[in-house]
């Protein structure tokens, strides 16, 4: 049940995805000839408005096809008849539009995940425990109150990151594994406030004691607790903003990790990890009632769809991103590159992309049976 729950979860993702390009799309005047969820051989279709409307096999993705949106005009009598016939139903080719009404039909797949991802978070937001960056507790035998925090200070940074939300702080608390950390905190005295510089060496916690250490899993901690919010229709909507602007700052900072080699390409986690990391967490939250339920699928949804949408954002070739870089060139330009070398270098893009997958889908597979 927890997979078809993230299976539905991850299309749901990827639908709406879609579906930011096909509204910008018919808003546009863009035909849209097909939208179709998975991948693979159709299951289920049906046609309106001369879109064909399609569930198909593999649940790992799904697309929006535009026409025209490969830049090549009608070549021979049928390819201009379908043309013709394509343009009486629902629009024009994507080629023939402006450049601005093209930029932003690539930009609204993207632009629907954020959307997403914030509609997600203020439920999460809503249905959880939230806390704010100012210390409400601070242990006096571990390393923030060595190094001079106290109840009352506001996180401010970690190593230069400023901090949105407290659940942010531990991701920079373990990335440096237990190197000393700059911690930066604003503090109030007297109606005064000013900003401090502590620097804090975390405490390690072996999460598996059974193991020798350099074996296990360990998790830094520098010893605060943060205040619990009162929850009102104003701080939801506050740290629901919060939320999902820090997990796509994250989805950044984990990216600049990868591209300076301070992580791993095998730390890389593709659908079958995602599927399985989903699965483990919704049967934990099935002890808890249909509330953890819902937020711990909120979570997910904020997570993975904050992920898809600055993922999409790439400048590589096959991706938005990548597809507005050649449009920004248009316009600069004022003439598109030629299609068939604008096409080419989509094709090399996709096919490193489906070498990166296999990569991936790889170390899922090995991370799951080690």
């Amino acid at each position: 049940m927890s997979i078809i729950v993230a299976l539905l979860v991850f299309s749901f993702i990827v639908f709406v995805h879609e579906f930011g390009h096909y509204i910008f799309a018919r808003r546009g005047g863009i035909a849209v000839e097909e939208f179709a969820i998975g991948m693979g051989p159709k299951l289920f279709s049906f046609e309106r408005k001369g879109t064909q409307w399609s569930i198909r096999l593999l649940p790992i993705g799904g697309f929006c096809r535009m026409h025209g949106e490969d830049g090549s005009e009608p070549q021979d009598k049928q390819e201009v008849q379908e043309n013709q016939n394509v343009k009486k139903l629902n629009g024009g080719a994507f080629y023939e539009k402006s450049v601005g009404v093209r930029i932003s039909t690539i930009f609204g797949g993207p632009l629907f995940n954020f959307i997403l991802a914030l509609f997600f978070s203020f439920i999460y937001i809503g249905m959880t425990a939230t806390f704010s960056n100012v210390v409400s507790e601070v242990p006096e035998d571990l390393p923030a109150y060595e190094a001079g925090i106290r109840p009352g200070d506001e996180i401010v940074s970690i190593d230069g990151h400023r901090i949105l939300r407290s659940t942010e702080a531990r991701i920079y608390i373990n990335m440096p594994e237990g190197e000393p950390l700059d911690v930066k905190v604003r503090r109030s005295e007297n109606g005064d406030s000013k900003t401090l510089n502590f620097t804090v060496v975390p405490h390690v916690i072996e999460l598996d004691e059974t193991v020798p250490p350099e074996e296990s899993d360990n998790y830094y901690v520098i010893g605060v607790n943060y205040e619990e919010i009162q929850k009102n229709i104003f701080t939801v909507i506050k740290y629901g903003v919060l939320e999902a602007a820090s997990w796509i700052k994250i989805v950044f900072y984990s990216l600049g990790l990868l591209i300076t080699g301070n992580v791993s390409m095998t730390a890389l986690s593709g659908p079958v990890a995602i599927v399985d990391e989903f699965s483990s967490g919704y049967e934990a939250s099935l002890a808890y009632g249909i509330k953890a339920v819902v937020s711990n699928i909120a979570f997910f949804i904020v997570l993975l769809s904050s992920n898809l949408g600055v993922m999409n954002l790439l400048p590589i070739p096959a991706l938005d991103g990548g597809r507005l870089i050649f449009l920004f060139i248009e316009g600069v330009r004022g003439k598109p590159l030629a299609p068939d070398k604008e096409g080419f270098v989509h094709f090399i893009g996709f096919a490193l992309l489906m070498l990166l997958m296999v990569f991936v889908l790889f170390n899922d597979i090995q991370r799951l049976f080690s």
